[in-house]
């Protein structure tokens, strides 16, 4: 195809993005890049940039006098616009949930199952267990927990509020950890919040040392999402300062280590305050060794790699999210979790570098490891409605397969 043939193809196939349109429109006219850019008062090179999607048209003033040299009617057709987070065409995929959000918020006192009331600590504990299995190492995590979690949560709300005892209030805070990881996973912010708060609000009830560190960084993970940044960071080291005196006990390490790291990520926009707890955060990590986990959350060197990445997609800067990527080998030793947020980092970043194929491969390995991820996960889909838009045919068929996987086709 020539390059005349590809810009007629873009023209008219609706796939163009901003600057594409720019550059059709001004070959169209016959006028050269130097020409355009000096009748609107910048360089050759900063409408190169414009045209390959590098540098987005951020002026009114600009924009309007883009139209006139170009002869364009409405000005803004030649803005980019950002394709909603959560648009309407897209299924919700926390509908499969709602048994789970029934069994969170319905008291047990009102609830009288029998079967659920006489069950005792150890069959519960199994159950927990099996839901930790399914959530860390299930490709399918999301389908399968929906059908067992909601069980499992009614009949521990209803032993716990038998019993009282600091078992049943870990096994329970244990499925609350499980439960805002999943909602989480879905968008679903607010319900994760919740329990959350519910879980930190038990363990703290009985005291019990690791479990409170866990749903305080359960807690300040919601408190970041929704941009309460100092709350975030001031919840993650109050509970890291309490790590101390529970040290003897194993995974303590761990745990602070990742409050630390948790922290850190509240204060991206503070440079010095970041240094600072990253510091602490990559010697946390030097202690514990190699990569680990405890009580579902991860820490360790790959763990500081992915929050990194991280980071770097905050600040826009997709070079060096990819050049982090390349020092992580995110293989079978890592949770689940962590190995889709790796390859869902790496396509958000190919993606503001406006490079199909490399996202279209880093969703391909995500969907490898978690199919399911693909629709539920909020980045991934946005990666995906991305590609779709674009219309590569170099990757047509991929970006079609992803599509079917996520259900957004058909």
């Amino acid at each position: 195809m020539t390059s005349e043939e590809r810009l007629s193809h873009m023209a008219t196939s609706g796939s163009s993005t901003a600057g594409q349109r720019i550059e059709i429109r001004r070959r169209r006219r016959g006028l050269s890049r130097k020409v355009v850019a000096g009748l609107v008062g910048r360089s050759e090179e900063w409408l190169r940039l414009v045209e390959s999607g590098q540098r987005r048209l951020d002026s009114i003033a600009l924009l309007t006098r883009l139209a006139e040299v170009l002869q364009i009617d409405d000005p803004t057709d030649l803005v980019e616009w950002s394709m909603p987070k959560t648009p309407a065409f897209l299924p919700n995929p926390t509908d499969e949930l709602t048994a789970l959000r029934h069994a969170i918020t319905a008291h047990p006192v009102l609830r009288h199952d029998p079967a659920e009331a006489n069950r005792d600590p150890e069959s519960l504990t199994a159950d927990v267990h099996y839901c930790w299995h399914l959530w860390m190492n299930s490709g399918r995590r999301h389908s399968q927990l929906a059908d067992t979690l909601p069980a499992a949560m009614n009949a521990t709300r209803m032993a716990h509020w038998r019993l009282r005892t600091p078992q049943t209030a870990d096994l329970l805070a244990g499925l609350y950890h499980i439960s805002r990881y999943l909602f989480a996973a879905c968008g679903d912010h607010s319900t994760a919040t919740l329990v959350a708060d519910r879980s930190l609000e038990l363990t703290a009830q009985y005291r019990l040392p690791l479990p409170i560190a866990a749903s305080t960084w359960h807690l300040a993970s919601e408190l970041l999402h929704w941009e309460r940044i100092d709350e975030s960071r001031e919840c993650a080291l109050a509970a890291a300062d309490l790590m101390p005196a529970a040290e003897p006990q194993a995974g303590a390490a761990v745990l602070r280590g990742a409050l630390l790291l948790l922290a850190a990520l509240s204060a991206a926009d503070d440079e010095q305050t970041r240094h600072r707890l990253r510091t602490a955060a990559q010697e946390a990590a030097d202690t514990v060794g190699g990569d680990c986990h405890e009580l579902g959350i991860p820490f360790g060197p790959t763990e500081f790699h992915i929050a990194e990445m991280r980071i770097a997609l905050d600040r826009h800067d997709p070079d060096r999210t990819i050049r982090l990527a390349a020092e992580v080998d995110p293989d079978d030793h890592l949770l689940v979790q962590q190995r889709v947020a790796y390859y869902v980092y790496q396509a958000t970043a190919f993606v503001q570098r406006h490079d199909d194929t490399g996202a279209t491969f880093a969703l391909m390995k995500a969907a490898s490891i978690a199919p399911e991820d693909i629709g539920h996960n909020p980045a991934a889909r946005e990666c995906l409605q991305y590609l779709a838009r674009r219309g590569n045919h170099l990757v047509r068929a991929e970006v079609g397969y992803l599509l079917e996987l996520a259900g957004l086709v058909g």
